[in-house]
């Protein structure tokens, strides 16, 4: 988060469960992570309604980085050993190598 941070801005853009405290978990992690007056975040179903050519998306699912560049947005899939970048051995360093990337046709 912090070297992502020190890129550009950051804002956690994550899809709640429909499972019972769900939302408030997600809200307590970061809280307690980056404090009680953190409020980088956005909570929604629909990640692709934030898609532009200016934004980009790290996510570790597949289906949402194809739906969120279908919206004209910018995706990185974070590596996982569920997802198609699963032979990426280190995964921050990809995703910060591929932010970079982004930004400086951006910026």
């Amino acid at each position: 988060y912090e070297k992502l941070n020190d890129i550009t801005e950051v804002v956690f853009l994550t899809t709640p469960t429909n499972f019972g405290y769900c939302l408030e978990g997600k809200l307590k992690w970061l809280k307690d992570r980056f404090g009680g007056e953190f409020n980088n975040y956005i909570f929604t179903f629909h990640k692709h309604f934030i898609a532009d050519e200016k934004s980009l998306l790290i996510d570790d699912y597949d289906g949402n980085i194809e739906n969120f560049e279908k919206w004209g947005g910018r995706g990185v899939l974070f590596p996982q050993i569920w997802n198609k970048n699963h032979e990426i051995e280190d995964g921050v360093e990809y995703t910060l190598e591929q932010v970079n990337e982004w930004y400086e046709r951006v910026k």
